[in-house]
C-alpha cells in the first residue's frame, strides 16, 4: 500500500516538473539560509569567545574619548605617558603599558605598503607579548631597554606582502625613518597582528612626532583584586589628574556584555531571516498542493468512487508535500555544504580575525527534518480539502 502511495506521488511530481522545481526553490533558499546564517553566527560567537580569552579577565583598557584607534588624537582629550604613570602607581595594578598606534607607510626598496604600526612602552613589552601568546618565528621580540630604531614584523607583512620575503637583520623604512628588523612573529591568523609592525615607544615618538601622546593604556590587575573596583580606582585617579572624565574605561565584563548584545541581535536577525525564508517556502508548497488538488479533483472523485477512503487521499497528498519538503531539505544541505566551503575561503581573505566556519552534522539533520515538517504542515490544509471532497461533486468538477 505504502509503495503504491509513493508510486503515485512520484508520478504526479514527474508530471509537474516545472512547478515542483519552483516549489523546491523556496524550501532550498529557506533551509540554506538557516544553515548558513546559523553557522556564520556560531563562527562569530566562537571568535568573540576567543578574543575575550585573548583580552584576558584581568585587563582594563583605557582610551581617550577623542581618540582614533589607529590614528591618534583627533582633538583635546588624548591620553599621555603621564596618565599611564598614574595608572601604574595604583596598588591594584600589576603593570600597565602605553602604546601609540598609527597607520603608516612601510617601504622596502621601491615597494610600499600601508599598515598599522604600534609604538609600545618597552618597560612592560615582554610581559605584554607573553600574555598575548605572541611568539617570534625568527629573531627576537622587543625587550626592556630597547630605544633604537628596531622593529618586529607580523608574519604576513614579512612573508606575503612584498616581492621578496623579509628576514631578521634586514632594514625597512617606516614613515621615512630606517628601522632594522630584529624579529618576525609567528602566524596568528589575525590580520591585525599578522600585518602589524611593533617598534619601541621612543622610536615612535621621533617617527610620528607624537610627543607624549598615546592611543591607549592597557592595565593588568593583580590577582585577587576586584576588576570593577580597580576600574573605579583608575577612573577616580585619572579624573583627578586630568580635571575631567574625558576618557573611557573598558573592563572584561563590559567587553563581554557588548559582545553578547551584538551576538544577540545577530542571532535574532538570523532566526527572523531563516523563518521568513522557510515561511515563503512553506507557502510555495501550500500553493502547489492546493493547485494540485484543483487539477486532480476528478481523479480524486474517481479514486473515491472505486473505494479510496478519506485517509488514503489525505496520506497521498501529505506524502507528496512531505516529499517536496525533504527533497528541498536534502538539496539545501548540499548547497549549504558548498556554501560553507565558499564562506571559509571568503572569510580567510576579508576577515580581520579568523572566523572558523565548521560543518555541524546535527544542524544539517535538524534542517532536513525541519524541512520535512514544514512540507507536511504546509500541505495539511490542501490534503484535508482533497480528503473531504465528495465523490459526486468531484466527478462533476470542470
Amino acid at each position: 500500500m505504502i509503495r503504491d502511495y509513493f508510486n503515485l506521488v512520484f508520478a504526479n511530481l514527474k508530471n509537474r516538473k516545472l512547478r515542483s522545481f519552483l516549489t523546491l526553490i523556496g524550501i532550498i533558499i529557506g533551509v540554506s539560509a538557516i544553515i548558513l546564517l546559523y553557522t556564520t553566527g556560531q563562527g562569530l560567537e566562537n571568535v568573540a569567545g576567543r578574543e575575550f580569552e585573548k583580552f584576558g579577565t584581568r585587563k582594563i583598557l583605557i582610551t581617550g574619548k577623542n581618540m582614533q584607534l589607529f590614528g591618534g588624537p583627533t582633538g583635546k582629550g588624548g591620553l599621555t605617558v603621564e596618565d599611564a604613570d598614574v595608572v601604574r602607581s595604583l596598588p591594584e595594578v600589576e603593570f600597565a603599558e602605553h602604546a601609540y598606534r598609527q597607520t603608516a607607510e612601510i617601504r622596502v626598496g621601491k615597494e610600499t605598503y600601508l599598515t598599522t604600526v604600534g609604538a609600545t612602552s618597552t618597560d612592560t613589552i615582554e610581559k605584554s607579548f607573553a600574555n598575548s601568546g605572541l611568539e617570534p618565528l625568527e629573531g627576537r621580540l622587543i625587550k626592556k631597554g630597547d630605544r633604537t630604531f628596531i622593529a618586529v614584523l607580523g608574519y604576513s607583512l614579512a612573508k606575503d606582502t612584498f616581492d621578496k620575503e623579509l628576514f631578521a637583520g634586514q632594514k625597512i623604512r617606516v614613515n621615512g625613518n630606517e628601522f632594522k628588523i630584529v624579529g618576525i612573529m609567528e602566524k596568528t591568523g589575525n590580520q591585525v597582528d599578522d600585518f602589524a609592525v611593533w617598534i619601541p615607544f621612543k622610536a615612535g615618538q621621533e617617527t610620528f612626532d607624537i610627543g607624549d601622546n598615546v592611543t591607549g593604556i592597557a592595565a593588568t590587575i593583580k590577582e585577587g583584586v576586584d576588576i570593577e573596583q580597580a576600574a573605579e580606582s583608575i577612573r577616580k585617579q585619572l579624573k583627578k589628574k586630568r580635571g575631567e572624565e574625558d576618557f573611557e574605561i573598558v573592563t572584561p565584563v563590559q567587553l563581554q556584555e557588548q559582545s553578547q548584545n551584538i551576538l544577540g541581535v545577530v542571532k535574532l536577525v538570523i532566526v527572523a531571516i531563516g523563518l521568513i525564508s522557510l515561511f515563503v517556502g512553506g507557502v510555495g508548497i501550500m500553493n502547489s498542493m492546493y493547485t494540485a488538488v484543483l487539477e486532480r479533483t476528478k481523479e480524486i472523485g474517481t479514486m473515491k468512487a472505486i473505494g479510496a477512503k478519506n485517509r488514503d487521499i489525505l496520506f497521498l497528498f501529505l506524502i507528496e508535500a512531505g516529499l517536496l519538503g525533504i527533497i528541498g531539505g536534502l538539496l539545501a544541505a548540499l548547497f549549504s555544504a558548498l556554501g560553507i566551503l565558499l564562506l571559509k575561503k571568503i572569510f580567510s581573505v576579508v576577515s580581520v580575525v579568523p572566523i572558523e566556519i565548521t560543518f555541524n552534522p546535527w544542524l544539517f539533520l535538524f534542517a532536513i527534518l525541519f524541512a520535512l515538517v514544514t512540507g507536511v504542515v504546509a500541505g495539511l490544509w490542501p490534503a484535508l480539502k482533497a480528503a473531504h471532497l465528495k465523490p459526486v461533486d468531484a466527478l462533476r468538477y470542470e
